[in-house]
């Protein structure tokens, strides 16, 4: 502002405003063109601050002070400095003094603090110990894939669409190298089996991984939803969020991928991201007695873990991490529809539950460099390097931010814009950047108590009451 107001004044001098007589400043062509520039620098200064202001208060939270705002950096790296299992206690502990303060309690403010404090208690509960004994003894328990994906062969679909099926391969999902900790299955899903051609020919790349020893399994909506219901003590309020507050089928696909790949392990694919330089005999590669796999990501452009591809070993705390964040996140939304899923179950919540899982073995992030995000506000990421931390798992970063097509391609080549724009629609799909968000109106902590919010929410959007 400053310096727009001292370029006011050189508009004055250099055009000789103060010698041309007001009646006629508006006929000189280089005064108007001038004073209309500085016009139009003054507003986007004004929305530049005025969007800084929203963005610090989004960030700070609803208890925003005016001394937050006037000292924002401070705030700031005393925000940072805590880690996701403080800033819980913290909540847990303003909610049982503000309790004491009070007479009674809203409902809103019980449940948020029930919240809190199951998650912590799901987090504290689960020990080193626990994720060791687990890592044995996976798989006792658990219903075939194949019950969970229930492919029904001969199923006609439209014209120009083609049926995906399963390749399921017996006693293919062990490696020869035990080194190698990551099952020989690969997932993928869609709202339906029915896929168009490109589509067809890019999920075909990893489909026949099968002749290599790999199993390949194709999750629909219906398959989806079983993986929902199955029980999961470690995440006692999944049922509640899935039933509740997973209305977008883009966060539902999010939260169903770590849940998947915490339970059976394997790879996970975007329907347009195809493998490259990877082979079904890369990760044996990489297995070695002194360096075991079990998990392996690509490095964004962004240097963080890709979430649209990765592979991963079953009960890997990482995914738990990763879950927990996810469902923090989802409970603090105040809207069960009007929010971004790549900042609330997407890539941020992959992020989160990395730098959860490096701080368990006491490494602490740096700051991400500048033109990260406000939801990348660190970065650990070495390239083609293992990476110790909770309970002594690794996790495996591949690749380079400058070539992060070396080993899968993000967009496939055979599926252009276009195929992909007309592919969702005749699949009956929407990018998530493109849904148009009416809010909902109601929190998705009011949704839990509130059973009947679905059929409120379906009534709004009908009515249109809320504008997007």
């Amino acid at each position: 502002l400053v310096l727009i107001l001292l370029y006011s004044r050189s508009i004055k001098t250099r055009m000789g405003a103060n010698e041309i007589p007001s009646t006629r400043r508006w006929q000189n062509p280089g005064f108007v063109a001038t004073w209309t520039s500085y016009k139009a620098l003054l507003i986007i200064a004004c929305m530049y601050i005025f969007r800084t202001l929203m963005t610090l208060h989004s960030e700070m939270g609803e208890d925003c002070s005016m001394q937050q705002l006037v000292n924002p950096e401070s705030f700031r790296a005393a925000k940072e400095s805590e880690t996701e299992e403080d800033r819980l206690k913290k909540k847990t502990i303003e909610s049982i003094s503000a309790s004491a303060m009070e007479e009674s309690e809203t409902e809103e403010d019980s449940l948020k603090t029930k919240v809190v404090e199951s998650i912590r208690a799901t987090k504290e509960s689960e020990t080193e110990e626990d994720l060791l004994v687990e890592k044995k003894t996976f798989g006792s328990s658990l219903p075939p894939l194949s019950n969970i994906t229930q492919q029904l062969l001969g199923t006609q679909c439209d014209e120009g669409m083609i049926y995906k099926t399963d390749f399921v391969v017996d006693n293919g999902n062990d490696d020869s190298n035990i080194w190698n900790k990551i099952p020989k299955i690969i997932h993928q899903t869609s709202k339906s089996r029915c896929l168009t051609k490109p589509f067809n020919k890019s999920t075909s790349k990893w489909s026949d991984w099968h002749s290599d020893g790999w199993s390949y399994y194709f999750h629909d909506d219906d398959a989806v939803h079983r993986m929902f219901e199955m029980n999961y003590e470690a995440f006692p309020l999944l049922k509640d969020v899935y039933e509740n507050c997973l209305i977008s089928g883009t966060a539902k696909a999010d939260l169903w991928r770590y849940l998947l790949l915490w339970q059976y392990g394997g790879i996970y694919s975007d329907l347009d991201t195809t493998p490259n330089n990877l082979s079904p005999g890369t990760f044996s590669s990489f297995a070695t007695e002194e360096s075991e796999l079990e998990a392996f990501f690509i490095i964004e452009a962004w240097h963080f873990l890709s979430q649209y591809f990765f592979a991963i070993a079953p009960k890997h705390p990482l995914m738990h991490h990763t879950i927990l964040a996810t469902l923090h996140n989802l409970l603090t939304v105040n809207d069960t529809v009007a929010w971004d899923a790549s900042r609330v179950t997407g890539p941020k919540a992959l992020h989160q539950g990395f730098v959860q899982f490096l701080d368990d073995a006491g490494i602490k992030p740096e700051k991400g460099r500048k033109g990260f995000g406000k939801e990348y506000r660190y970065k650990y990421i070495i390239s083609n390097a293992t990476i110790v931390g909770t309970a002594n798992y690794t996790v495996g970063s591949y690749g380079s931010p400058n070539d992060s097509n070396f080993w899968v391609w993000r967009y496939d080549k055979g599926v252009s814009s276009k195929s992909k724009s007309h592919g969702y629609a005749a699949m009956g799909m929407e990018h998530f950047g493109k849904l148009k968000k009416r809010p909902s109106g109601i929190s998705c902590q009011q949704a839990i108590k509130d059973k009947n919010h679905k059929d409120v929410t379906a009534k709004y959007m009908a009515a249109k009451k809320f504008n997007s």
